[in-house]
């Protein structure tokens, strides 16, 4: 299950992971389960794609785009603490992770076009990310307790990752 935020501030600190290679753990979900929730979810990740700071060079915007998991508002309950329920999460921040990369790519392709108009970029920005809203929908919907879809799943957001290496900033 995902939940999905997007803004355009830096809010850096320590109930935020940047999206790197490194994996999920149990301990990195810190938030509380939200009263309603159906006994069906297990977990929730929260992830954040975020433009976070907007340099300027030869009045050419050149946004900066991270992809964030949100600690403090990703639950986990512990009756679901298991390796499956890990790593649909992981796929769900790595999804994030996808579309922060079409973003950063769409955003280079309009600095070579010399687009100046950053209201251009905000627009690519939030169709974008409307996107991977619908995106990891999409991915909850087709996989729920099904194990041969989630290995499709892996190995189709693990292809996208690598198609869009060339933006992974993470290096």
């Amino acid at each position: 299950m995902v939940m999905s935020s997007f803004c355009l501030v830096n809010l850096q600190d320590e109930n935020r992971i940047l999206w790197s290679k490194r994996k999920l753990t149990y301990e990195d979900f810190t938030g509380m389960r939200p009263v309603g929730t159906s006994d069906i979810v297990g977990a929730e990740i929260k992830g954040s794609i975020e433009i976070v700071d907007v340099p300027v060079e030869n009045m050419i915007p050149k946004p900066i785009v991270h992809c964030y998991f949100v600690k403090n508002e990703s639950w986990i309950r512990i009756d679901s603490k298991n390796e499956k329920t890990l790593a649909h999460e992981q796929l769900h921040f790595d999804i994030y992770e996808v579309y922060a990369r079409k973003i950063r790519k769409a955003f280079a392709g309009m600095n070579s076009r010399k687009i100046s108009d950053f209201n251009e970029y905000q627009k690519v920005y939030s169709q974008l990310v409307k996107e991977c809203i619908a995106y990891n929908t999409l991915y909850d919907n087709q996989v729920y307790f099904n194990d041969v879809r989630q290995n499709n799943w892996i190995k189709k957001i693990a292809a996208e990752l690598e198609k869009l290496k060339l933006y992974d900033t993470s290096q």
